[in-house]
Parts: C-alpha cells; structure tokens; sequence
C-alpha cells in the first residue's frame, strides 16, 4: 500500500479535500511531497493535494486535532528542494505537535529514495566535527 501512496503522489493524484493515506500497516498517514517549479517556487502536495505554504501550519493543525499527534507524517522531498525547505516543514509539523515525522530525498528517476535523519537534536556548529 505504501508504493500505492508514493504513486499516486508522484502522479498527482488530487483531491476535493485531503485525505490521510492507508499506509502499509493499515493506519492512517500524512504525505508530504515537496519540490521545486521552474521557476524556482516551492510546489507542495500533502496526499496529493496541491497546498499553499501559508496554509500548511493550519492544514497541520487540523489534521492533528482529527488524528493525533502520533500519526506519521512522511515528507517527500525531490533533489531540487533545499535543506531549508525541510526545515521549514519540519518546523510546521514541529509547531502543529506531530512527533512521527520522518523525512525521505529522491532524484528525477524516482526509483529510489535515501532517508534524512531529521530528528537528532542539533548540534553547535564547527568545522571539525567529532564521533
């Protein structure tokens, strides 16, 4: 079923509302697509539906009251987007209250994707990092 939901996405699957995904347990999921338009704007799909960033917070907020923080969010993110443009979603999905947010990079043949560990606590920042 988790092939299913990523297909649909990539396909652009829409619909009237947004619906939360069936994932391969048979619980119910947020997906997140994120990438770039040619001209450089973020495009941003959650379960297929095409969303505006100025409304994600709310849409978050919504899907979290109806659903409960414990429901996986998983973010797709294609190799335009940025490091940034993740922590943005992350910081939404952080402030609606969602704890099960897990982050995914893929290329233009979509064949495979690598995860992005995301939810480590940050580090300070320096030029010779340690084990």
């Amino acid at each position: 079923m988790w092939k299913v939901v990523i297909v649909m996405l990539l396909l652009g699957v829409a619909s009237t509302s947004v619906p939360l995904s069936e994932n391969a347990s048979g619980g119910n999921s947020v997906v997140i697509l994120l990438d770039r338009t040619s001209d450089g704007s973020l495009s941003l799909r959650v379960n297929g539906q095409t969303v505006e960033l100025t409304a994600v917070l709310d849409l978050f907020a919504d899907l979290l009251q109806d659903h409960g923080s414990k429901c996986p969010v998983f973010v797709l993110a294609h190799e335009r987007t940025s490091i940034g443009d993740l922590t943005t979603i992350r910081g939404f999905a952080n402030k609606a209250g969602f704890t099960q947010v897990r982050f995914f990079y893929f290329g233009d043949d979509r064949r495979m994707m690598a995860e992005i560990a995301m939810n480590k606590p940050a580090v300070p920042y320096t030029e010779t990092p340690q084990e």
